[in-house]
């Protein structure tokens, strides 16, 4: 029995010892269970000052260049009228010098979107009476929220922090994009054994408090990059949740949208949540209707979850089967239907362009190959994505694409459309475009909740970058 417990002691030694490179993902994930890292917050890295003080820095510019356009505002802030007050403390909080801890940082984040909110929810910005003050007021508004949802930028800094928090090292020379698949899967087994990737710790609420806010919480919008003339945006989902209540559109998303309205833009929200699951079928819904009562937005909602994405059927092996198929997804009866369509589509013409799409990736990528293997036909699936998405993206002036928690799903295809980008335009990689294509796809789950993304949205993401060409 001594000899036993010396054995298990000398074993736990070896674990607890052992590098990572040595020891490997099972004993390394042993080593964590036995001596826990310390869990970040929810939504911790995005207040890391490498992100939030360019963001900030941006906003109070935003703020401070509208503000001296409108004098009659201006003037107006010192009068003692309950609406001015508030857009005056709105405008104070925006100028307090930044504070020096990133738990302070979420603190002014929250207490100045909350005065944001407080300020949108004012029966003054309803008044059809023109006052210049008011209309100084309302363009200030409409700026920020535009600000928020199309113009912030910090997204080239999370390399920056992913290299100093995690010591991530990115490559230095040019890869070709056969050579991307393995690089990306390297750098997640070593992100996955990092110990300070150990999860993380909800927020208490207070009472009236949403269950579920993601913007209000810390998940804040930025630029990513550009298809033609169209900019990507990566953002949270677009919904506050109450329980036991229905969910709501953030008033900061709403006065976004009216701001779009009024330059005549519109924008393209691409859901990737499940339409039939019992959780995610009220908020696709909720989203979904909200293009028929703002017209500068459009919705269209993708399949990311069915058993015909994860292609785990057996007899779809023809490629005219499987294509078949295919297009019954997109245009199967609604309460059975994985996928929306927008009212602004024309659904003959759509249905055409789709089964137009399919064919043309079929020849270009598969070379109109009889059988398709299990592989083949998931990498089928999310090119024809790219594409159908790369034709609807010419219609908009930004657009996001965004899952329940804009941590997996939506990072893959964001990452499978920028390597479509590149793949197009550029013979290799050039270590910029590397260090981005990781950013995008490792980055989220690690800004949210302190872990790797999953490994099968990695192996997802590795097949179908072998068939892009």
């Amino acid at each position: 029995m001594r000899r036993n417990l010396w054995n298990g002691l000398f074993l736990l030694i070896l674990i607890l010892s052992s590098p990572p490179a040595v020891a490997g993902f099972n004993l390394n994930t042993i080593r964590k269970w036995i001596m826990p890292q310390k869990r970040l917050r929810e939504y911790e890295r995005f207040f890391s000052p490498i992100l939030f003080l360019p963001y900030r820095a941006q906003l109070q510019a935003c703020i401070s260049e509208t503000l001296s356009q409108e004098p009659e505002l201006a003037a107006k802030l010192n009068d003692d009228s309950p609406f001015f007050l508030n857009v005056k403390k709105l405008l104070v909080l925006s100028q307090e010098s930044p504070p020096a801890h990133p738990k302070s940082h979420r603190d002014w984040h929250q207490r100045w979107l909350g005065q944001l909110r407080q300020v949108l929810s004012s029966k003054e910005l309803l008044t059809k009476k023109y006052d210049k003050a008011i209309e100084g007021a309302k363009h200030l508004l409409d700026t920020i929220c535009l600000f928020m949802f199309s113009e912030a930028e910090f997204f080239d800094n999370i390399s920056e922090l992913l290299a100093l928090e995690l010591k991530l090292v990115f490559p230095t020379e040019k890869l070709t994009t056969e050579e991307l698949p393995d690089m990306l899967e390297k750098t997640w087994k070593k992100l996955s054994r990092h110990d300070s990737v150990s999860g993380f710790k909800k927020q208490s609420k207070e009472p009236g408090e949403p269950t579920y806010d993601p913007h209000f919480g810390g998940i804040l919008p930025t630029r990513l990059f550009c298809v033609g003339s169209t900019h990507l945006i990566y953002m949270p989902r677009v919904t506050q949740e109450y329980k036991n209540e229905d969910a709501t559109i953030s008033p900061e998303y709403l006065r976004y949208l009216q701001a779009l309205a009024s330059k005549e833009k519109q924008h393209l929200y691409i859901n990737l949540m499940d339409r039939t699951d019992s959780h995610e079928k009220p908020l696709s819904s909720k989203i979904e209707g909200l293009e028929r009562k703002q017209k500068s937005l459009h919705v269209i909602t993708l399949d990311y979850n069915s058993s015909f994405y994860k292609q785990r059927y057996k007899n779809l092996d023809k490629a005219e089967d499987f294509k078949t198929a295919f297009i019954k997804q997109f245009f199967a009866p609604n309460a059975k239907c994985y996928f929306y369509w927008s009212h602004a589509l024309d659904k003959r013409q759509w249905r055409l362009e789709c089964e137009k799409t399919i064919d043309i990736v079929h020849s270009d990528y598969f070379q109109n190959k009889e059988i398709l293997s299990t592989d083949e036909r998931k990498a089928f699936i999310d090119i024809t994505y790219i594409a159908l998405i790369r034709s609807l993206l010419q219609r908009y002036h930004h657009a996001n694409i965004t899952c329940k928690h804009a941590m997996d799903r939506a990072p893959q295809l964001i990452s499978l459309l920028f390597a479509d980008e590149i793949v197009r335009t550029e013979s290799t990689w050039s270590p910029e475009n590397v260090a981005k294509f990781l950013a995008i796809v490792l980055a989220p789950p690690l800004l949210s909740h302190n872990r790797p993304s999953t490994g099968r949205h990695i192996k997802r993401i590795s097949n179908t970058l072998r068939h892009l060409r």
